[in-house]
């Protein structure tokens, strides 16, 4: 006979203290183990039939391809557009308070959200939900990597404004 062992969450333990020299354990787990495999087994036989598995694998794929990618596109095309017309500081605001750890709850700038909201109801979703973690998640990293690359811009001209005038009083 295999083996198995369950950890249980201290408040259940002390609530099974009392009772559990009255109780075999390992019995009830095995019963509980069995009905629910059971009951797995009996879906798992319906395979489907009272669904029409064509339509729900053909929107599933679609919902599926709009994961892969369209949704990324999407965040980078209005973080694009943003760009274009942020002012410095809003730009700077953004990435030195990004919260990406909760982009469920990250707000865009209004600018963006607007576009946002126009770009998940051209596909009939909600600016809530996993579309919404994707878009604002590639969205956020554009903007991040685009500073990054304009703060070393900046700095190389900088520096080479510092050079030349320092050059140039020899």
């Amino acid at each position: 006979m295999g083996r198995i062992s369950i950890s249980l969450p201290d408040s259940l333990m002390a609530k099974l203290e009392p009772i559990k020299n009255g109780v075999n354990i390992s019995q009830l787990c095995r019963e509980a183990l069995e009905q629910r495999v059971e009951a797995y087994e009996r879906a798992a036989m319906l395979n489907g039939n009272d669904l029409d598995m064509d339509a729900l694998v053909s929107r599933l794929r679609s919902e599926r391809d709009l994961f892969g990618g369209k949704f990324e596109e999407l965040g980078r095309c209005n973080a694009v557009a943003w760009l274009t017309a942020a002012p410095y500081l809003e730009i700077q605001t953004v990435v030195n308070n990004n919260h990406s750890n909760a982009m469920g709850d990250y707000k865009l700038p209004r600018a963006a959200f607007n576009v946002m909201k126009q770009d998940l109801k051209g596909v009939k979703l909600s600016c809530e939900g996993p579309q919404a973690v994707v878009y604002k998640t590639a969205w956020l990293d554009y903007v991040n990597a685009v500073w990054t690359n304009v703060v070393e811009r900046m700095e190389e001209k900088s520096a080479v404004a510092v050079q030349e005038s320092n050059g140039s009083g020899d």
